[in-house]
């Protein structure tokens, strides 16, 4: 979802600069999650789950993944590789649809 209520006036080169800003905040979130998430994951690894006696560390261990995760998507968008999953799915919600007319 994105608010172009500002962005639609500004110039073209600065559309391109909050773009790029907003990768690498991304990207930056990323490495938090990956960094910190690791460090809990480990931190847990000395508790179990009662049921399975399994370390409480699978359990958070999605932090850390995510985090690559989120890193990976952020680094395709500053290396300009489009991560559109479906072509030419540009109809907004609550727009006009075309159906009925």
């Amino acid at each position: 979802m994105g608010v172009e209520a500002l962005t639609d006036r500004l110039p073209p080169v600065i559309n391109k600069w909050i773009d790029k800003w907003i990768d690498v905040m991304g990207l930056l979130y990323g490495l938090y999650f990956v960094v910190y998430g690791w460090e809990f994951t480990v931190l847990m690894f000395e508790s179990t789950l009662p049921a399975t006696k399994l370390p409480n560390s699978i359990v958070y261990l999605v932090m850390p993944v995510s985090g690559i995760m989120v890193c990976a998507y952020s680094l395709l968008h500053l290396a300009g590789i489009d991560t559109k999953r479906h072509k030419g799915a540009d109809i907004e919600i609550g727009g006009d649809t075309g159906v009925g007319q």
